[in-house]
This record gives structure tokens, C-alpha cells and sequence, in this order.
């Protein structure tokens, strides 16, 4: 019975322990393969690996800090939190090498990850102090599983915690007792999740309606990284396809980007309204657009047989061929890409909408001009883009519905967004068409983050800023042109007259920025107006 017992006591320690590398094998290969699932993998090692309650326990030291079983599983449960001090116990250090997480991709089958397995049991039975006690523990008749599993390592095994004072828990675990008590539950959490006793649960009203929100308005992760500039350290850009009302009231998005959403007033209104105004007006000299030139030629040598002339060829008139140019306006695709920073707030912003909503006006009443306007800004340690027009999809209500509902927040992600937007929203522009891409921003990019990285579990910092910042929108903006056949053109938008622009002529090019006093947006349209009518001409030989 003692041999039986020992076996099955070493089989359930081998399991939990394979269980918990396998996890750590399969998890990295999903998250370097599917980077969609990233922002999930973050989320559950935060939730399971990351908590308060276990991190102030780790870094505290005051728990499981002597050699016995329970204090290495739940040691080794932790390994990927970077509080957790391996010198607390004997063989631990040994053990995180053992099983070097950071790379542990080296591991490419089950077979690998049991032999892993059998050379951490080694390591922690040889330092372990209450084998022995264990294993007298198991032969006695008349145990239970729950019995069992306690003797096994359940966190607080022995410990009746509602015998003891809220003193008492301070004292022995450095602790409250409800503290103490939260502590249990997520390790005992982490053990269940280990082992593959997740309990499901159905989704709350509101999480079935985020969920919802999320599918009709196209919203995705996208993964992007800084490029060479910042070593392709990846980052994650929340993509926001189509804004509805659901998506406005959304509590994820509503507190940041579309607080306005609940208390519009006319001034909120009167950028928009201010738009249309000046849309008009751009439009009408935008018209010419939609008109063709015809110009024929006549009496050549060579072309179309000119039929009117034919009855001259017996008067030794042999010029009876002729051709006609025709003179148009190719089709024109425009994307407005509008910084919602912090920084934006007040007048900048408001004019930037003015402006982005006149052009969205006036290539509307233009035949052969279709319109995009994004924002970005970021939200909850993210890049966020969302589209708040597409000529293509929308009408101009509903600019007049929800542009007055837009606000400023964060910082200034810049071309972080742009490769996004290049996959998801760039048209494919043919070589007699034309795309222009118009910035409005106010500032230099600046966007940082800092959390637990999934393959090591230690901080990962992301500072987006400053020369290697210029570097990565230019290469951005030379994507564009190159692959897209883009026209630059980028406003920075101030209140006084003078401004250094030198960072925004090195990322969009010096031909292509200009500051622009918000007071003067008559540069912007006559800039603009210039852009758009540029023509080219095609040549038939119909008569």
C-alpha cells in the first residue's frame, strides 16, 4: 500500500508539473504564430500569473519560503512572475534553468516536456523536507480525495483560516485575513487552471453585448511593431472599421474617445456645421471635375480617317486623317488621417473637423473623388484608429451625427497606425488615378507603453518617440508613395504664426508639410484646390 501510494503521489506531482510546461510550449507557439491571440494570452497570464494578491505574496517572501512540496508547485506555478525570488528555495534557481521559459520553443514535443518534468521532480525531492511525513499520509485508511489532494499541496493545506484572528493572520502570513483569504482562492485558481478545471460561465448582458458591439462595428486587433527603429518590437493597434450607435455607447470606447457622446451642445456641433459651410464652397470650384474637354485635330499625316476629308483626296490633298484629346479628370481617392491626441483639444481640433468635413462635402459633390477620414489617438495602453467617414459606405448625415461626438485623448501615435491603415482601408490605385493622403496632426509622435511580456514574464517597455520616431514615419510615408502611388500632403496645425516644423518636414517630406495657423484655412483650401484640379489628359483617335 505505501508503494501504491508513493506512486500515485509522484504520478499526480508528474502531471501537474507536465501540465504546466506543455502549457508554456503550446502557449508560445500559438503566441508567436497567431499574433490575434496575443491580446488574449496577455489577459489570461495577467488574470492567472499576474494578480495583486499573488504578486504582494511573491515579493513579500513571507510565504512558502521553506523546502516543502507545496512551496515549490506553487514557486514553480510562478515562475513567470517577475517578483518571484528563486533564491527563496534550495534547488529553484536550478529548476527555472531547468526549464527556461525564454526558450522554450526549444521544446517541440510532449515527449521533450516529460523529460523536463522528470528532471524538475528530481531536483525538488532532493531539497523537499516532509517527503517521508507524505507518503505515512497516504497509506492510512479511510482518506478522501479532498484529504489527498490537501496532503498533496492545496494552498493552505493544514491551515484552518477561519480558526485564526485577523492578528494572527498578520503575524504569521503578513496579511488581513480576508487579504489571506482572496490569496487562497487565486492560488488555488492557478492549480485548477493548470489542470484544466476551468469553470465555464455564461457572459453577463453587458460582456454579450461588447461582443456584439465588436462584430458589427469591424473591430479587430492589428498587429503592427516600430520596425527597425525600435529592434520590430510588435505592438497592437485596435482597428475600429464602422461607428454606430452601439459602438458610440460602448462603455470600452465611450469613456475616452466618444465622451461627448452622452452631453452634445452646439459647440460641439458648430465645427461640423462650419464643414459643410466651407465644403460648399471648396466644392464649387471643385466641379470642374466633372467636365470634359474634347480638342480635335485635323489634316495629319497619320490616325482616324477623317470621312469629311476623303472627297479630298482626288485634289492631291493626302492630310485627311485626324485625332481628338480628350481631357479629363482622373478618378481621385482622398484619405484624411486626423491626430485625436490630448494635445489636439480645443481649436486645433475643432478645426481639423472643419477642414477634414469641408473636403469630405466637397468631394462629395464631385463625380469622381471618393473620401476617407480616420482618427487616431490611443486608449488603454493601445494605438486606436477608427473611421469615422467612408464616402464608399456612409452619406454626409452621417458626418452631422456622430463628428460632434468625437473627442481628444493620449498621446500621439502617429504611423503606428499608419500600416494599419494601409491594409485595411488604401485603395488599389491604378496608374490613371490618383491618391492623396492628408495629415492633420499638431505634433511630433510621441506613444509609450509598459507590461509583462508573455515569453519571460518581465516588463517589456515601448518608448515611440524622438529621431527613431521621425525615421519610422518616414519609412511609413515612403510605403506609401511607393506602393500606394500616394500624394503627401501634411498640415500641422497651430494657433500663432510661427512654429518649428523641421520634424514634420522629415517625416512627410519637405515638399509635402507646412504649418498652418488654424486662424488661416484658406491656405489649406487653396493648397487643396490646386491638388485636386490637377489634370491629365488622354488622346483618342474617334472622331
Amino acid at each position: 500500500k505505501a508503494i501504491q501510494a508513493a506512486d500515485i503521489f509522484l504520478l499526480f506531482q508528474f502531471k501537474d508539473i507536465l501540465n504546466w510546461i506543455e502549457d508554456r510550449r503550446i502557449d508560445n507557439y500559438v503566441y508567436s504564430s497567431a499574433p490575434g491571440y496575443r491580446g488574449y494570452y496577455e489577459s489570461l497570464y495577467n488574470r492567472y500569473f499576474l494578480s495583486d494578491e499573488v504578486t504582494t505574496m511573491l515579493k513579500d517572501n513571507k510565504m512558502y519560503n521553506t523546502e516543502t512540496l507545496d512551496s515549490y508547485t506553487t514557486r514553480l506555478i510562478n515562475l513567470l512572475n517577475p517578483e518571484n525570488d528563486v533564491s527563496v528555495l534550495k534547488g529553484l534557481k536550478e529548476i527555472k534553468n531547468i526549464i527556461n521559459v525564454s526558450k522554450i520553443d526549444r521544446l517541440t514535443s510532449t515527449e521533450q516536456a516529460a523529460s523536463v518534468s522528470t528532471k524538475v521532480m528530481e531536483v525538488i525531492f532532493n531539497n523537499i523536507t516532509e517527503l517521508d511525513y507524505m507518503k505515512q499520509q497516504l497509506t492510512k485508511a479511510g482518506k478522501s480525495q479532498i484529504q489527498i489532494e490537501i496532503i498533496m499541496g492545496k494552498p493552505g493545506s493544514g491551515i484552518d483560516i477561519d480558526s485564526l484572528t485577523n492578528e494572527e493572520c498578520k503575524e504569521m502570513f503578513g496579511m488581513s485575513k480576508l487579504k489571506l483569504k482572496k490569496l487562497i482562492k487565486k492560488l488555488q485558481a492557478q492549480k485548477d487552471f493548470v489542470m484544466g478545471k476551468v469553470k465555464k460561465k455564461k457572459l453577463s448582458k453587458s460582456e454579450a453585448q461588447s461582443i456584439n458591439t465588436m462584430a458589427s462595428s469591424g473591430t479587430t486587433i492589428e498587429v503592427t511593431d516600430g520596425g527597425e527603429e525600435f529592434n520590430n518590437q510588435k505592438v497592437n493597434v485596435l482597428f475600429i472599421k464602422k461607428l454606430n450607435d452601439a459602438t458610440i455607447k460602448n462603455e470600452n470606447f465611450a469613456h475616452a474617445l466618444f465622451s461627448r457622446a452622452e452631453h452634445v451642445e452646439e459647440v460641439d456641433r458648430q465645427p461640423v456645421t462650419d464643414g459643410f459651410t466651407f465644403g460648399k464652397m471648396l466644392g464649387k470650384r471643385l466641379q470642374i471635375r466633372n467636365e470634359e474637354r474634347t480638342l480635335k485635330y485635323t489634316h495629319l499625316d497619320k490616325g482616324k480617317l477623317d470621312r469629311r476629308l476623303v472627297a479630298s483626296l482626288g485634289y492631291d490633298v493626302e492630310n485627311v486623317f485626324s485625332k481628338i484629346d480628350v481631357n479629363k479628370y482622373n478618378k481621385a481617392y482622398i484619405h484624411i488621417s486626423v491626430d485625436a491626441s490630448g494635445s489636439m483639444g480645443g481649436l486645433r481640433f475643432e478645426k481639423a473637423i472643419k477642414t477634414s468635413v469641408a473636403i469630405a462635402v466637397a468631394a462629395k459633390m464631385v463625380s469622381n473623388i471618393e473620401c476617407v477620414i480616420s482618427f487616431r489617438s490611443t486608449t488603454q495602453s493601445l494605438p486606436v484608429v477608427w473611421i469615422g467617414y467612408d464616402s464608399r459606405i456612409n452619406n454626409l448625415a452621417h458626418i452631422r451625427k456622430y463628428f460632434p461626438l468625437f473627442n481628444t485623448t493620449g498621446t500621439t501615435p502617429e504611423s503606428l497606425c499608419f500600416e494599419t491603415l494601409m491594409k485595411k482601408t488604401f485603395p488599389k490605385v491604378r496608374n490613371d488615378e490618383q491618391f492623396y493622403f492628408i495629415n492633420l496632426s499638431d505634433g511630433e509622435p510621441t506613444f509609450s507603453f509598459s507590461r509583462a511580456r508573455h515569453e519571460h514574464r518581465d516588463r517589456q517597455s515601448f518608448y515611440y518617440s524622438g529621431e527613431r520616431a521621425y525615421q519610422h514615419c518616414k519609412r511609413m510615408v515612403n510605403k506609401m508613395i511607393a506602393e500606394y502611388k500616394a500624394t503627401i500632403i501634411s498640415y500641422l496645425m497651430v494657433e500663432n504664426d510661427y512654429k518649428d516644423c523641421s520634424a514634420l518636414k522629415q517625416m512627410y517630406g519637405r515638399e509635402n508639410a507646412s504649418c498652418v495657423n488654424t486662424n488661416n484655412l484658406e491656405i489649406i483650401a487653396k493648397s487643396l484646390n490646386k491638388r485636386f484640379l490637377e489634370a491629365s489628359s488622354k488622346s483618342s483617335g474617334n472622331e
